[in-house]
């Protein structure tokens, strides 16, 4: 927002016309623009979240993050966007150099990955809505994910396109069976700390679990495998796995919870019955 009012004050108008003026315009980004919660833009997409099924999210007015968040645009205008920055149009050689070149993993708002080649990308999101971007300025190649439902594992989606673009094996959803079995044994409260996940049953098993920022999100679940030991569901929208492990009277002790990016947690039962 600092920067936004610097924008203003040395430019001289808003800062929706100076964008406009020096740079839309300049790069013929017809689909971009300023959202400024009054104006009526065709075509905007609308955010969501998920509770049991896909819903509104909270309205957030745009015109107050202005300059954080509060831009709208289309695939194809950050490609260009994109393209022009690689490329010189927007901002010169040394300038570019100093905007992708990190310290501590963070340059002038990207972050920057050196190897075999550098790789600079930005993760957003805001109620309702989430996005990642990444290029390789060497190769002059772009690869994004935006989405209109915030739970949705953007940073595996354009890792996965950048995998396939660079010729390297991707790993691949399994497709599953359900179980025709309730497991209602299974429901109850599990904790990590301080994060709490709920089993619940309502004509079938569902969870309420903790995401990014501790936001809680319900999700059905599909047992897909059982034993003695062990039932290992999964959930839906994000195929997260749940693997509960038993005692030797089938009462579940914990739950792994292995997330769509790779990530495992382990919650242990609290004391009390199914819910």
């Amino acid at each position: 927002m600092l920067l936004t009012a610097i924008i203003e004050k040395v430019s001289g108008v808003s800062y929706a016309e100076f964008l406009q003026t020096s740079i839309l315009e300049r790069l013929g980004l017809t689909g971009t623009g300023v959202d400024n919660g009054r104006k009526i833009v065709k075509s905007l997409a609308t955010g969501h979240t998920v509770w049991g099924e896909v819903i509104h999210t909270e309205f957030v007015d745009m015109s107050i993050p202005l300059g954080v968040y509060g831009m709208y645009s289309t695939v194809e205008d950050l490609y260009k966007w994109c393209q022009a920055l690689m490329k010189g149009r927007l901002v010169d050689g040394a300038l570019m150099k100093q905007m992708f070149t990190g310290v501590y993993g963070y340059g002038f708002g990207w972050f920057i990955e050196d190897g075999t080649q550098t790789t600079v990308s930005h993760f957003g999101d805001i109620n309702g809505f989430v996005n990642h971007l990444v290029m390789i300025p060497d190769e002059e190649l772009v690869v994004m994910a935006l989405s209109n439902i915030n739970i949705t594992p953007v940073t595996q989606i354009t890792g996965d396109l950048l995998g396939i673009v660079l010729g390297k094996e991707n790993s691949t959803v399994e497709s599953f069976k359900q179980l025709d079995l309730p497991f209602e044994n299974l429901t109850g409260e599990y904790r990590n700390e301080d994060l709490v996940v709920t089993i619940g049953f309502d004509q079938g098993l569902y969870t309420i679990v903790p995401k990014m920022y501790g936001v809680p999100y319900k999700f059905k679940l599909f047992p897909v495998e059982a034993d003695g030991a062990m039932v290992v569901c999964k959930s839906d929208f994000i195929h997260d796995t749940y693997y509960f492990r038993l005692d030797e009277n089938g009462y579940p002790l914990s739950v792994e919870l292995m997330e769509a990016e790779g990530v495992m947690k382990k919650y242990e039962r609290c004391n009390g019955k199914p819910l």
